[in-house]
């Protein structure tokens, strides 16, 4: 049989069975006091990485305390095993949003400070982002303040190509490190070295606009998502009290094209991505009750996400929730060409089935045309507020964000308000495959060529290369076991190799 209909079949009967989240594990991290999980990233050893805050001083799970309030970064084994963690910080108050692993195997973190003492140098003046590069064990290699006199907000920030790196904010300040706002309250893209020197920065936006997320795109580009209330300057579409607002750049930070999404209401973007086709999808939280370009609204907030085309026009947008308050926080994408999306919900009605407590994770699952296939949340009785969803490599997801809850799904809090991670399991859960065979990869880590150990009697039929979130990079089509990687960027890769007869070997590949 063709080894494609093999595997449309293996996925499609996976698919089948496992068309549900079931909750794998569950862990509550914190000590006496407050502590929050802003992002989460399943990490290239198959364990977790994990930024917030906390406030607890030095007990619980946290140790290194330096202030008010810290970064507090902590990295989870494979089986939700704390196996290091961070405060990070400096007398006053640090409040990290964001974490990604980067091409050497540290970390990159982003957020805001207003200590200039401890871990911090050279703090600007009210407010600044707050930008530090770990090793793989949670040691600081450099770290970099940037703003101006006013209040500065860093929210994301990506490793670029070129091992550099795109950061993304907030900012009231037209001085220091900044030139040229035409904002009020403007969104700030630093572009950075990989040494966290500026090579470039630009504030977009007219009146009062916020930039939250940020994604390098295909062509080395930039989208960015967050909220506008202006139809100042270059947009003419503002609908309401506050719009999504998508802004696209080139690689230098020139504007390609820019939307203003939303209807009468609160309109605000928390998360998006580039889709397989090219285009986008974005999610977040609308108040527009089916005005303007909101239709089929549930309740007071809902979760409303977008699809886009290439060029920023609406494909479809489809409101999900219930009669109360439900706030879209991520979106990713899965392998079926759906969505998952993520957040919180104080809704037990509509689209919301079994919510159990003041407020739950929500998790739901789409289709490619934003039709709802399954949901569930989790929880307990208490308040549990999700804020961040990833893909994991065997088609599950890692959601993390903070619980002051004690029963339910949540077990072993510290006090008041802990991070909470939730393990679940997705649609295509790829370490079910029963056929699957290991793949070894030689030399690895790898810069040029690589070849694949298959046996002899074996014919390679294809090879495609994923990267951590599952998306598909590239697909090679060829018998031979040898391949050219040198044009592809540093990192790590899944590798799937199907043979003529069906087998399927699987392997993971670092790019330096």
């Amino acid at each position: 049989m063709n080894p494609r209909i093999i595997f449309l079949l293996l996925f499609l009967n996976l698919h089948n069975v496992n068309a549900q989240f079931n909750l794998e594990w569950q862990k509550a991290l914190g000590g006496s006091a407050d502590e929050l999980a802003n992002a989460t990233q399943q990490t290239s050893d198959g364990g977790f990485i994990l930024a917030g805050f906390t406030i607890s001083n030095n007990n619980g799970d946290v140790s290194g305390m330096m202030g008010g309030g810290d970064f507090w970064v902590v990295k989870l084994n494979s089986n939700g095993e704390v196996e290091w963690q961070k405060a990070l910080g400096g007398s006053s108050t640090e409040v990290a949003e964001y974490i990604q692993q980067t091409f050497d195997g540290g970390f990159i973190v982003v957020g805001r400070t207003i200590s200039d003492d401890g871990d911090v140098t050279d703090l600007n003046g009210k407010l600044d982002y707050w930008v530090v590069k770990l090793d793989s064990i949670g040691t600081i290699e450099w770290q970099r303040t940037l703003g101006g006199s006013g209040n500065d907000y860093g929210e994301c920030i990506k490793q670029t190509p070129d091992g550099g790196y795109i950061v993304v904010g907030n900012t009231s300040s037209n001085d220091g490190d900044l030139t040229g706002n035409p904002a009020v309250y403007g969104a700030w893209i630093v572009k950075l070295n990989s040494i966290g020197v500026i090579e470039w920065q630009r504030v977009y936006g007219y009146g009062l606009s916020q930039a939250y997320d940020v994604k390098v795109t295909n062509d080395s580009g930039y989208v960015i998502t967050g909220e506008t209330y202006s139809n100042e300057g270059e947009l003419s579409e503002y609908h309401g009290s506050g719009d999504y607002w998508v802004l696209k750049l080139n690689k230098n930070g020139e504007v390609e094209w820019q939307k203003a999404l939303g209807g009468e209401g609160i309109d605000q973007a928390r998360s998006i991505i580039q889709t397989d086709d090219g285009g986008y999808a974005v999610t977040g939280i609308s108040g527009s009750y089916n005005t303007g370009q909101v239709s089929g609204s549930q309740g007071f907030f809902d979760f409303w996400i977008v699809k886009l085309n290439l060029t920023g026009d609406i494909e479809w947008q489809k409101p999900i929730g219930g009669s109360s308050e439900d706030y879209g926080r991520a979106i990713v994408q899965t392998n079926d060409g759906g969505y998952v999306v993520g957040g919180f919900t104080s809704s037990d009605d509509g689209d919301v089935k079994n919510s159990d407590g003041t407020i739950n994770y929500w998790v739901v699952k789409l289709a490619p045309d934003g039709k709802i296939q399954f949901q569930k949340t989790f929880g307990g009785s208490n308040v549990d507020s999700a804020y961040d969803l990833q893909n994991t490599t065997d088609g599950g997801y890692i959601i993390a964000g903070e619980s002051m809850s004690n029963d339910g799904d949540v077990t072993g809090n510290h006090g008041k308000s802990d991070m909470w991670v939730v393990r679940i399991r997705g649609t295509n859960s790829s370490s079910q495959n029963p056929s699957s065979l290991p793949l070894n990869i030689f030399p690895n880590p790898a810069t040029d060529q690589i070849t694949l150990d298959i046996p002899e009697d074996e014919l390679i039929h294809s090879v495609s290369f994923r990267d951590l979130l599952g998306r598909e990079i590239l697909q090679v089509e060829q018998h031979g076991t040898t391949i050219n990687i040198g044009s592809m960027s540093k990192g790590v890769y899944l590798l799937q190799a199907v043979t003529e007869s069906g087998e399927i070997y699987t392997g993971k590949l670092l790019k330096g």
